[in-house]
């Protein structure tokens, strides 16, 4: 989570915190309603599509709770076992949102294929249908709210649960397409359990786009290479720094990232000058660049 700072320069932590506890217990609260009137709902009126998408909004209750434990850690500073931190575990925790969303896309595809191939379906009630509108509308909103306070504090994990509340209204419309169909032509009543293979598919590929990115950064994946790019130009920008070369980044967590980059001075200056090169090449790579958190500056004696 990049941190902002308040007017005294500090990293203001509270207000990072206080934002994302009150996002995600907001989310947490409002998929335990959802959860509860879609399963009821689905197993009153025989729709398999709602039941695979209340089990959906139940695993976004995971997730929640995860991010909730989760921030707990990587919210705390660097000590002397953790020298970086502890925002590693902020990818663990968005690979684990990432895990959640497989398992639950392989349980509900896996119930819906079976109860295609055996014609275990029926026409589902009527008033399943507004449930599902409801709720996808609900998630929609749940989605824009979390990922606006995601990427205002710069929060992984917060922006991979909006994607996680997004899929469960993006995965309701087939449900709702699919009831529709059913109501009104009930020789269609297989599409039911087809809205739940859709589901399926739409959780899988959220999973990807959630957990790919985490695993990358956790495997020590560098920032992209417009990002390095613009960090060499801002080296390179300093009047005594003649050449910069071998910049190597790395992420701390989801979001910090933390550099390593060789610069070129006049071999013939000294030492403290050349030391108060390298400290003003960190302060305004750190200055230009919010997401760049440490620095490190290696001086080398031009030609």
């Amino acid at each position: 989570m990049q941190q902002s700072e308040n007017n005294a320069g500090l990293p203001d932590y509270a207000s990072h915190r206080a934002i994302l506890r009150r996002v995600t217990w907001g989310g947490l609260l409002l998929n335990l309603f959802l959860s509860v009137i879609k399963l009821f709902a689905g197993v009153a009126a025989g729709s398999h599509a709602l039941v695979a998408d209340a089990v959906h909004s139940a695993s976004d209750m995971g997730t929640d709770v995860a991010i909730l434990l989760g921030e707990l850690w990587w919210s705390q500073p660097a000590d002397k076992e953790h020298p970086y931190g502890h925002s590693q575990l902020e990818a663990f925790v968005t690979l684990f949102i990432g895990g959640v969303l497989v398992a639950a896309a392989l349980g509900i595809g896996g119930n819906a294929i079976m109860a295609v191939v055996t014609g275990g379906y029926a026409v589902p009630g009527h008033w399943a249908l507004p449930v599902a509108l409801i709720s996808m509308l609900i998630k929609e909103g749940m989605y824009r709210w979390t990922v606006a306070a995601g990427r205002r504090i710069d929060s992984a994990p917060l922006v991979a649960n909006a994607w996680h509340h997004r899929s469960d209204a993006l995965s309701t419309l087939p449900v709702v397409l699919a009831l529709g169909g059913t109501l009104l032509h009930p020789q269609l009543a297989f599409l039911d359990p087809l809205g739940g293979v859709v589901v399926c598919l739409f959780l899988l590929y959220a999973a990807y786009r959630i957990a790919w990115p985490a695993l990358a950064k956790m495997l020590g994946a560098g920032a992209a290479e417009a990002v390095v790019r613009e960090i060499q130009k801002t080296a390179a920008s300093h009047p005594a720094v003649r050449e910069v070369h071998r910049v190597r980044t790395r992420y701390l967590g989801c979001s910090r990232i933390a550099v390593d980059l060789h610069v070129l001075v006049d071999g013939t200056i000294k030492v403290s000058t050349g030391h108060a090169i390298s400290e003003q090449v960190k302060a305004s790579i750190l200055a230009r660049h919010p997401g760049v958190t440490d620095v490190v500056v290696h001086l080398e004696p031009y030609g």
